[in-house]
This record gives C-alpha cells, sequence and structure tokens, in this order.
C-alpha cells in the first residue's frame, strides 16, 4: 500500500492483515531513495528493508514512481527477488498512452497521454513542465 497519501496511511494502519507498506517520501518495507526524474526517465535505489537494488525505468513522473513502487510490493509479496523485480521494471519499455514517451529522431521530447479529466491534464502538464529541457508544446484533442 502506498503510505504517501493520507489515505494510503489510513488503509495500511487499519487493515488487521500483514501489508507492505511502499514510499518514495517516508521510511516504508520498500521505499525509493536516491531519486532521480527527469525527461530521460526514472533513476533510484529501492530499499526493500536494507537490501537495495537499483532501478532505471524509461517512465518519468512521480505517478509512474508510486506504480512502479506499488508493483514491487506486488511482486515483493508473491517471493520475486529484489534484483528480479529491477531488472522487470527496467525491461518494462513503455505503458501506451500513459505519459509515454515516442522515439524519435528530431531532437525532441514526445509524450502521448490519455488524460481524459481536467485533473488528469492539469497533472501531465505539470509533470512535463518541470522536465522541458525548453518549451512544452501541447496538443488537446479527441
Amino acid at each position: 500500500i502506498n503510505i504517501d497519501n493520507e489515505y494510503g496511511t489510513r488503509l495500511a494502519d487499519s487493515l488487521n492483515l500483514p501489508v507492505i507498506r511502499v514510499s518514495a517520501d517516508r521510511e516504508a518495507d520498500i521505499r525509493a531513495i536516491d531519486i532521480t526524474d527527469d525527461i530521460h526517465g526514472l533513476r533510484a535505489t529501492l530499499d526493500f528493508s536494507g537490501v537495495h537494488a537499483p532501478m532505471t525505468s524509461v517512465l518519468t513522473g512521480r505517478f509512474n514512481l508510486e506504480n512502479i513502487l506499488c508493483a514491487a510490493g506486488a511482486a515483493f509479496a508473491t517471493g520475486i527477488c529484489p534484483e528480479s523485480i529491477a531488472r522487470g521494471i527496467a525491461a518494462l519499455e513503455r505503458v501506451p498512452g500513459r505519459l509515454e514517451k515516442l522515439p524519435t529522431e528530431l531532437n525532441r521530447h514526445i509524450f502521448v497521454d490519455y488524460a481524459h479529466t481536467p485533473d488528469a491534464l492539469e497533472s501531465i502538464l505539470k509533470t512535463l513542465a518541470g522536465r522541458a529541457p525548453a518549451r512544452l508544446i501541447t496538443v488537446f484533442g479527441c
């Protein structure tokens, strides 16, 4: 359970079951440390309660890091070792339509996202604006 938000923390604390807590900000069973999140992707060290595994991903953005941590927690719960989890994360090339970076030889960074609500579009634009090496051009439509 992602404990980087109030709801996740309440949920994890309310369950009378063993849970794996994940976080990019706080002490947790699995946490990301030494995080780099830029236009090229994510890099961090995954800390599995003291066992460290370097992680790289072509995905960018805080929401992708949180999703990666939750997936790592699910994989760890099934007995997959931290090194294999990190290799699996590195092997993921893209999530179609979810801040998907398109290959190009134009010396440009082109992303596609199927943001379909005002909040989702705002989140994507904030994520990219913080990473854009120059200006951000947006094409929006359906």
